[in-house]
């Protein structure tokens, strides 16, 4: 028969390794992507280079937008708040909301389900491609891919994203979500009369305005394995950069 103290023991050694063990919960992150890995040309466009993706728990990134109507027409790459403000309140409202979301070293403010769509920002789309699969975690090498954006200032000319230096696709507002957006004709990254209304819900528009901008964020997105909830990253900045105008 097994004594009291061996009993007592035994007892303490079980508490001791369910404390340890049995109640321990994993922690899931996604990481950020890194500030460095963005290389901004000002209002003509940007360089990413995205990185594979570890986390088997991940499914990959997404890219957000809004479009900003003005009557201001910035010659050069827009950094500060007076430069926000001079394109469109909105818009530095917008960035003052991210701004504590997208700084590294604020781990108190997470990003959510509705981060983005609270502020109209929308999922940016590609003509001929699905964008999740270029962003798939299944699609990144180990050494990762390059995106290019680039915003001509020729008019007509359409914004366009550079996939790892070789294929080229036409940059599209996003159609699963929006309801009617005009031009119905046109859903390409371009300024025309016909965005600035209300009834488009990506477009911050402006009386009068005769140019447009984009603001873009990137951040990754996974699905929690205990309880099956969407996970994601901090989101990072991309920069602000300026539409041709349409035909």
């Amino acid at each position: 028969m097994i004594s009291v103290k061996k009993l007592f023991i035994l007892i303490l050694f079980i508490c001791i390794f369910s404390l340890f063990s049995c109640g321990k919960e994993e922690f899931y992150y996604l990481p950020q992507m890194s500030e460095g890995s963005i290389f901004n040309r000002g209002i003509d466009g940007a360089t990413i280079i995205i990185p594979n993706i570890s986390q088997n728990y991940a499914i990959g990134y997404r890219i957000y937008y809004r479009i900003y109507i003005s009557s201001h027409n910035s010659p050069s790459e827009i950094l500060s708040g007076n430069d926000r403000r001079l394109v469109h309140q909105a818009l530095d409202n917008d960035f003052s909301f991210f701004e504590p979301i997208t700084n590294p070293t604020n781990v108190s403010v997470l990003t959510g389900l509705t981060t983005f769509r609270n502020r109209s920002y929308y999922e940016l789309e590609l003509s001929g491609v699905n964008m999740h699969d270029l962003l798939a975690r299944g699609s990144i090498p180990a050494n990762g891919i390059t995106f290019e954006f680039s915003f001509p200032t020729e008019t007509t000319d359409f914004p366009v994203l550079i996939y790892n230096n070789s294929s080229e696709f036409v940059l599209r507002r996003c159609t699963r979500d929006l309801i009617s957006p005009e031009p119905s004709n046109n859903l390409t990254f371009q300024f025309s009369p016909q965005l600035n209304t209300s009834v488009n819900a990506d477009v911050a528009v402006s009386t009068g305005g005769s140019f447009a901008y984009v603001s873009m964020y990137i951040v990754l997105i996974g699905q929690n394995p205990e309880n099956f909830t969407r996970m994601f990253s901090k989101p990072t900045h991309i920069g602000i950069f300026k539409l041709p105008a349409a035909n």
